[in-house]
């Protein structure tokens, strides 16, 4: 897929989106808002626990010569089992701060088979059709098998919920808007910076800005929401030599490597059901359901990070990940059986769209994602309702 095609998908989706938290305001107004748009009542606050893991299911492809079809020559499977913790305080009515640390116990890349990679005369590359599958402890053996832990990018950030239905004195209006401002500082430890142990940070590398806007509407028993967010991570320098033992051509005078992450751009709908509610008490059960899609812009890493066994002559050197789509659908639980406290439940699946992994030059490398390709994700935990 063309640059192009992405950039065009989203000019036209954010105009969708505005006029879908348009339409919102035509209707009459309801209860409360979801999740996503409200706030804690004014110096109050929330904090919640929970425990998050997921499975990813990627496979590879790559072409050889002139043909147009691809043939799979590898698949692997992530893991990542994890928690999250995070606090919010509305110093005044609709604003709030919050903060947030996620942190990973265990996240693993495990290559399940791959094939090595020939020259392929004809397209003047290397090419992983027709080549030998690897051994399993190769594989095992591979920098791209990288087992990463500990504790992720500390968060920060506030909520202005400008008007709402309700919970925002002096502000009601007949749909419910929230503007998210985050920013995630580096944590010191990302997928190229090795301990003693052979494990690895969680972190993308940079610092991060998250902006998030989101409308809501309550119909009813059923409240729809619209939002839309941009994350930018910013670049950041590693030892690549340090790191691979092997010279790099793209190192500074300092012998470090700058590195770009990947910025997104998210597009989501989705509705809350309310099963059951008691407005006096403050407590019910809800049902969550939500589609979204991501583009995920290019991101730079380092050869051999992604691939599990590049020829020696790029790894350690500066690749990039094609931009690609990613959509989602998800579903969850919210049941708050008293007012000072709720537990969840979240579950969906993601599927990625394909994209080449490492593009050392125009003609290495040319494998890249399958089709089929998609993770499933989870969630489960409690927030304590300080009221």
């Amino acid at each position: 897929m063309e640059r192009s095609f992405f950039l065009q998908l989203v000019t036209r989706l954010v105009p969708a989106a505005t006029a879908a938290f348009a339409v919102l305001m035509l209707f009459p107004p309801g209860a409360f808002a979801v999740e996503g748009t409200s706030t804690p009542p004014m110096l109050k606050g929330d904090f919640r626990v929970g425990y998050q893991g997921g499975i990813g299911l990627i496979g590879l492809e790559d072409r050889s010569g002139g043909d147009d079809y691809f043939l799979d020559v590898g698949r692997f499977t992530e893991i990542e089992q994890g928690m999250r913790l995070e606090g919010s305080f509305a110093a005044y009515h609709g604003i709030a701060v919050r903060v947030g640390l996620p942190l990973t116990f265990y996240s693993a890349r495990h290559w399940d088979s791959a094939n090595d990679f020939i020259f392929d005369p004809a397209s003047g590359g290397p090419s992983m059709v027709g080549g030998q599958a690897l051994e399993s402890s190769v594989l095992d053996a591979s920098g791209s098998s990288r087992t990463h832990a500990g504790p992720g990018e500390f968060e920060i950030g506030f909520r202005v919920v400008p008007f709402a239905q309700v919970g925002v004195p002096g502000r009601v209006a007949p749909a419910s808007l929230a503007i998210d401002f985050d920013v995630a500082a580096p944590s010191g430890g990302n997928h190229d910076t090795l301990r003693e142990d052979e494990t690895a940070g969680p972190g993308t590398g940079g610092p991060e800005v998250r902006l998030r806007m989101t409308g809501s509407r309550r119909f009813g028993n059923v409240e729809p929401y619209v939002a839309i967010g941009f994350i930018h991570r910013a670049a950041y320098r590693v030892d690549l030599e340090g790191v691979r033992a092997v010279p790099s051509s793209d190192s500074d005078e300092e012998g470090l490597t700058e590195l770009k992450p990947a910025d997104e751009f998210s597009l989501r709908f989705g509705g809350e059901m309310i099963a059951v509610e008691d407005v006096d008490a403050d407590t019910g059960v809800r049902f969550l359901m939500g589609v979204g899609m991501t583009y995920v812009g290019p991101n730079e890493v380092s050869s051999g990070t992604l691939l599990p066994a590049p020829l020696a002559a790029t790894v350690g050197h500066r690749a990039r990940s094609a931009e690609h789509l990613e959509i989602d659908l998800s579903m969850g639980l919210r049941a708050r059986t008293k007012a000072d406290g709720e537990f969840f439940f979240d579950f969906g699946t993601t599927w990625l769209s394909p994209h080449s992994l490492e593009l050392v030059s125009e003609n290495a490398y040319g494998v890249r994602t399958a089709g089929p390709s998609f993770r499933l994700h989870w969630s489960l935990g409690a927030t304590v309702r300080f009221r």
